[in-house]
């Protein structure tokens, strides 16, 4: 029989063989070992701690004491040795107390306009959802449908910017000289001005808004008429040089009338304070607008 030794366990005497003797040896040196590393380890990283905490300030090192539960117990503890290390003066910790004081009243200052931002976005989110929800429980009110022609103008004058940039890009640097291209821009003009100051509830922006949609509704209605004539005389050629579909004139027909009605409703009128007269004048204004352009383009 192999010579055997004796292991205590729980007041019994178990016997071990060499190889498990040998074993247990190994597990004990590991267990050494990896005690020894994690010593080292501990040992290098508070040297790192103490070698960076040497850099920072006195305010910086009584953040660090003053939140330790936002550090690593290492690094509270190589803070600990840093400001004992300096022999600060209450001077010292005073100073550094309100430097910090100071700099955390910046920081809530901060946190306090980055929350009201966000409160100011949600509440234009909601308005923008409540504005063009197609699902609504009552009829919409004047300010619902004001909110509802700006955003839908702004996003066409976005449209007609993207789409025509290059045109207009032209025309702003003078290479595009002729009399038609110029008076282009002005119903562009007369739209954003427009929907900019309808936005914000100016007289002026329902004036300009007005103009705008019954100078393009004559246009449109022109449009579709020469269009069923070239249609009905087979002139292919007008047709090859980006001709608006039947479809998107119909569409926009629909539109301007649409919002021609609304600006003339009672409610929407007294929020810009434009009377019947006013009101007649401006359509009519706009009407005899878009047949002086129709005459101006079809003479060039």
């Amino acid at each position: 029989m192999s010579k055997a030794i004796l292991h205590i366990k729980k007041d019994c005497f178990v016997p071990l063989n060499d190889e498990s003797f040998k074993w247990s040896i190994a597990q004990i040196g590991f267990m050494i070992y990896e005690k020894i590393r994690f010593f080292n380890k501990t040992m290098n990283s508070l040297q790192e701690f103490a070698d960076r905490y040497k850099k920072l300030s006195n305010s910086e090192l009584l953040d660090i004491l003053q939140h330790p539960g936002n550090y690593q117990p290492l690094a509270v503890e190589a803070a600990k040795n840093e400001m004992a290390s300096r022999q600060l003066s209450e001077e010292d910790i005073y100073e550094a107390r309100q430097t910090l004081l100071a700099r955390q009243f910046k920081k809530d200052q901060l946190n306090e306009k980055n929350e009201l931002l966000k409160s100011k976005l949600i509440e234009a989110g909601n308005v923008l959802y409540d504005t063009i929800n197609p699902i609504q429980t009552s009829p919409a009110s004047a300010i619902k449908l004001v909110r509802l022609i700006s955003i839908v103008f702004t996003g066409l004058i976005l449209y007609q910017l993207v789409n025509d940039f290059q045109l207009i890009t032209f025309i702003l640097r003078g290479k595009e000289t002729g009399f038609g291209f110029t008076l282009y821009l002005f119903p562009l003009l007369i739209e954003i001005s427009g929907t900019i100051l309808f936005w914000l509830k100016n007289q002026v922006g329902w004036i300009l808004l007005s103009l705008f949609c019954s100078l393009s509704l004559v246009e449109t209605c022109w449009s579709a008429y020469m269009y069923i004539k070239w249609q009905l005389e087979k002139k292919e050629f007008f047709f090859s040089i980006g001709f608006p579909s039947p479809v998107v004139m119909i569409v926009s027909m629909l539109l301007f009338v649409a919002t021609i009605y609304v600006l003339c409703r009672k409610d929407i009128r007294e929020i810009y304070r434009i009377d019947n007269p006013i009101m007649k004048l401006f359509l009519i204004a706009g009407t005899v607008l878009g047949i002086l352009f129709i005459f101006i383009m079809n003479s060039n």
